[in-house]
């Protein structure tokens, strides 16, 4: 059985002698290497059946054997090495020989399906396929030779090398990753970024940075807020050092939210803007369809624009299609786009795309990430937009405390708020006691007031109509 495994081995001219006995020179365990005879391909390659496999040495550069035995449980109950497993069912069956070798993408990119696509791999020239979705080997090749360096195998230089400055494609940043997590270079000087990430870091949730992709079409915008704003992007920063590019995948992650947002502002320029969670609340939706009421009301032409940011419900969309005509309100949902992004990657892009906009008016109501954008990054919003928050009722949690933005974010939102909407006096007044609100703070209070239809004004909406039209100011109680 083994003198066959050993013939299937020679054959594949895959096992690299060189690399297996380096392996078998620094084990820490008597591996009867006196009994190998370098010189002979197939002494070498016994040695590796008989003994190596045994204890995870590896056949090849692209052949991991602790890799796959951990992946395939079910080859370490039989009686085939991990290599000779791989050569004559493995390929078929599309196990993967190495973290970086996904044989099914491997596959897909060869014409014939009965050629191993490891051993075309390794025979053909560089750049002939691409070994793993992470992996442009053009790309690669174009950086080695900017720097003067030849290669025989893209991903074998690739994993030796192992260079910061050596991206394997635009999705993965490697320098990037490394600075990330300083946990893994204090691990190992000699770890790949790559291999990590494929064989641990997606498992443990951590993120990729794009090289490139994710600043497609936004430099120009990137550019332009330096000038507006210093803190949303601090003057002569190199761009692609910014954290907003955050994302698990290219792919799935940033590019969908830039379609979106670029969809969201284009022209015609939306006049108010209101940030939603969509979730089953009758004060958010009654607070949201007195908004709308009296914005369409005054403006037939009006177009309001609801982002939904939070949760995958349609409670607050159907009731906003049952009460209105759905041609004048342009509804959007960025929920996936925020569960796949870090927040700050999305609160990031929404503020640049808000301050280069410029539109009328935001309007915060129950959204994590309305809130959020207004206390992070108000102060460059409000220079060319009214911005106003709804202040719900407090929410409390299982132990009785107070929960909800009007205790966790008003505080802070408030020196950038036009106007904050309430409900009641009596809201307004309690909140103004928790939070220890000054009486300018306190003037910035507006509660809604009944309007009928002939005294609603016919002009079109601006900024300063929100809290005039829909709500009336406080008047606290000494």
């Amino acid at each position: 059985m083994h003198a066959d495994q050993t013939k299937v081995i020679i054959e594949s001219e895959i096992f690299d002698s060189e690399h297996y006995l380096d392996q078998v020179k620094n084990c820490e365990f008597d591996l009867a290497s006196e009994d190998i005879d370098r010189r002979d391909i197939e002494s070498v390659i016994n040695h590796y059946v008989n003994v190596g496999d045994a204890h995870r040495l590896s056949p090849s550069k692209l052949f991991d054997t602790h890799y796959y035995y951990e992946i395939n449980r079910d080859v370490a109950e039989s009686d085939m090495s991990a290599l000779f497993h791989f050569l004559e069912y493995g390929w078929r069956e599309l196990r993967n020989p190495h973290p970086l070798f996904n044989t099914q993408f491997a596959t897909d990119q060869i014409t014939s399906k009965s050629i191993n696509p490891l051993v075309f791999y390794m025979q053909s020239p560089p750049g002939t396929i691409d070994p793993h979705p992470l992996v442009d080997e053009n790309y690669v090749l174009h950086q080695f030779r900017e720097i003067g360096i030849d290669v025989e195998n893209v991903l074998i230089s690739f994993l030796e090398l192992n260079r910061d400055d050596i991206n394997p494609s635009q999705a993965f940043d490697t320098r990037r990753y490394m600075t990330a997590y300083p946990d893994l270079r204090q691990a190992s000087r000699t770890l790949n970024a790559l291999y990590h990430y494929v064989r641990y870091g997606e498992k443990e949730n951590r993120w990729i940075f794009d090289e490139s992709a994710s600043l497609v079409g936004i430099e120009e915008q990137m550019n332009r807020i330096n000038h507006i704003e210093p803190n949303v992007v601090p003057l002569h920063t190199d761009l692609y050092d910014l954290p907003f590019s955050y994302s698990k995948t290219a792919s799935n992650g940033l590019k969908p939210m830039l379609r979106q947002i670029n969809a969201l502002f284009a022209e015609p320029k939306p006049g108010i803007i209101y940030f939603v969670s969509d979730i089953d609340s009758q004060d958010i939706i009654s607070t949201l369809e007195k908004l709308l009421d009296a914005q369409i009301s005054s403006d037939t032409n009006a177009q309001p624009r609801i982002i939904i940011t939070d949760c995958h419900s349609t409670q607050i969309t159907d009731h906003v299609r049952r009460t209105f005509d759905v041609t004048a309100i342009n509804i959007d949902k960025i929920a996936d786009s925020v569960d796949t992004l870090h927040l700050d990657a999305v609160l990031r892009l929404l503020a640049m795309a808000l301050a280069t906009s410029q539109c009328q008016t935001i309007i915060f109501l129950n959204s994590r990430v309305g809130w959020d954008l207004c206390k992070h990054y108000g102060a460059v919003l409000s220079r060319h937009t009214q911005l106003h928050g709804f202040a719900a009722p407090y929410d409390h949690d299982q132990y009785g405390r107070r929960s909800g933005y009007a205790w966790t974010h008003l505080r802070d939102c408030l020196p950038f708020l036009a106007s904050v909407i309430v409900d009641s006096v009596i809201m307004a007044q309690r909140l103004s006691e928790d939070l220890r609100l000054t009486g300018e703070e306190q003037e910035k209070f507006v509660t809604f007031q009944q309007l009928a239809s002939s005294t609603r004004s016919q002009r079109r909406l601006t900024e300063d109509d929100v809290p005039t039209i829909c709500t009336q100011p406080v008047d606290f109680v000494p």
